[in-house]
C-alpha cells in the first residue's frame, strides 16, 4: 500500500506538519501509527485515502517517472440513488454558477464573480472546489462529485482483536485510565508479545471509535464507576407520576448533611443536619428542623412544624433510617 508521511503531505497541501497532525487527531485525515526508525512512532497516510487531485500531485512530485494507467470513469447509471442526488446537486450548482458568470462580466472580473457567487448562495466551499467540481463534471469523473469521506472504512476497524482486548482490559478498570493511556499500554504489550502488530499500530482515535461501538454504557459504568453508579444510572426503574396526587397526600422525609462546618460548644467543629419533609405534589418544604445529629426528636419536631402550618398528611414516605424507626414515630 502506497503511503505518505506527515511531512510529505504537508508539502503537498502547503500547510504545516502540526496542521496535518491536528487533522489526523480529529479524524478528517486517515492515518496509521507505526514504528519508525529508532523505535519512534510516526503517522503514515494511505495515498488511496487522498482526493484525486492530491494523488495526482503526489505521483507527479515524488514519483515523476511512474507511468499511471489512464483512469476509466463509471457511467452515471452505475451509481446509487443517494450518489446520483449528489451528482445532480453539483451539476445544478455548476450550471447556476456558469449562468451567473455570463451576466455583466468583463475580462479580469471572473474571480470576483466567483467569490460573489459563493457568498450569495452561502456556500461553504472555495473557488478551487468549484473549479475542481466543474472539471470532474466535464470529464465525466462522477466520483469527484461524491463525498466519500470515510466510506472505504465504513463498518471496518483497524484495531486488531488482541490489541483491543488489552485496551479494554485497562479501560474497564476502576482507576479510569484515559483512551490515550490505554493505547500506550496496548503498545507496550505489543512490543513484548506481538511485535508484528507494531507496523500498523492503530491510533488513539481508532481505539476510541471501536470502544464506543463495542463497550456499552452500562459495562463502562459498572467497571469504571462501581455498582452504586451502575445502579443509579443503568438499572431499570419505575417513573413516579405526581399528576394524580393532591397536596398533603404524601410527604417525603429525609435528612441532609449541611455543606458548611459550624463551631459547636467547647469550640468543636462539626456539621449540622437538616431534617425536612416535602410535599410530593407541590414540592413545598412543609416543615424542617436542624440538629447536631439525625434523631427521632428532630424528625418529630420537623413533622410537627409541618402539620401546624399545612395540616396532617395522608401518608409519609421515608427510608429505613434509624431516626424514623423509633416507637414515638411509629
Amino acid at each position: 500500500m502506497e503511503t505518505v508521511t506527515v511531512k510529505q503531505l504537508a508539502e503537498l497541501t502547503g500547510v504545516t506538519r502540526q496542521a496535518i497532525i491536528a487533522k489526523i487527531d480529529n479524524g478528517s485525515v486517515t492515518a496509521e501509527l507505526v514504528a519508525g526508525k529508532n523505535g519512534r512512532k510516526q503517522y503514515l497516510i494511505p495515498v488511496s485515502s487522498l482526493d484525486a487531485r492530491l494523488q495526482k500531485k503526489y505521483y507527479k512530485t515524488f514519483k515523476p517517472d511512474l507511468v499511471l494507467p489512464q483512469k476509466e470513469f463509471k457511467p452515471l447509471d452505475s451509481y446509487s440513488e443517494p450518489e446520483r442526488r449528489q451528482i445532480e446537486h453539483w451539476a445544478d450548482l455548476i450550471k447556476k454558477w456558469q449562468v451567473y458568470r455570463t451576466f455583466g462580466n468583463t475580462r479580469g472580473e471572473l474571480g470576483a464573480k466567483d467569490t460573489e457567487f459563493i457568498e450569495k448562495y452561502q456556500l461553504k466551499i472555495s473557488k478551487q472546489t468549484l473549479y475542481r467540481k466543474k472539471t470532474c463534471l466535464d470529464t465525466g469523473d462522477y466520483d469527484g462529485l461524491i463525498d466519500k469521506r470515510g466510506s472505504h472504512l465504513k463498518g471496518k476497524s483497524r484495531v486488531d482483536n488482541k490489541l483491543f482486548d488489552i485496551f479494554a482490559y485497562f479501560y474497564l478498570d476502576d482507576r479510569k485510565y484515559s483512551d490515550k493511556k490505554c493505547t500506550e499500554y496496548a503498545y507496550l504489550w505489543a512490543q513484548q508479545n506481538a511485535p508484528e502488530l507494531l507496523e500498523k499500530f492503530p491510533s488513539v482515535q481508532s481505539f476510541r471509535r471501536r470502544r464506543k461501538k463495542e463497550l456499552t454504557f452500562g459495562v463502562e459504568m459498572l467497571a469504571r464507576h462501581g455498582e452504586k453508579a451502575f445502579y443509579d444510572r443503568c438499572e431499570p426503574y419505575i417513573r413516579r407520576t405526581y399528576e394524580e396526587l393532591d397536596s398533603n397526600d404524601f410527604w417525603i422525609g429525609d435528612v441532609h448533611t449541611a455543606d458548611v462546618i459550624t463551631m459547636g460548644a467547647g469550640g468543636i467543629a462539626h456539621r449540622l443536619y437538616l431534617t425536612a419533609f416535602m410535599d410530593a405534589r407541590s414540592g413545598i418544604l412543609t416543615g424542617y428542623a436542624i440538629g447536631s445529629s439525625p434523631s427521632g426528636d428532630t424528625t418529630l419536631l420537623s413533622l410537627r412544624k409541618g402539620i401546624l402550618k399545612h395540616g396532617i398528611p395522608r401518608k409519609v414516605y421515608v427510608d429505613n433510617g434509624r431516626e424514623y424507626l423509633n416507637r414515638d414515630i411509629g
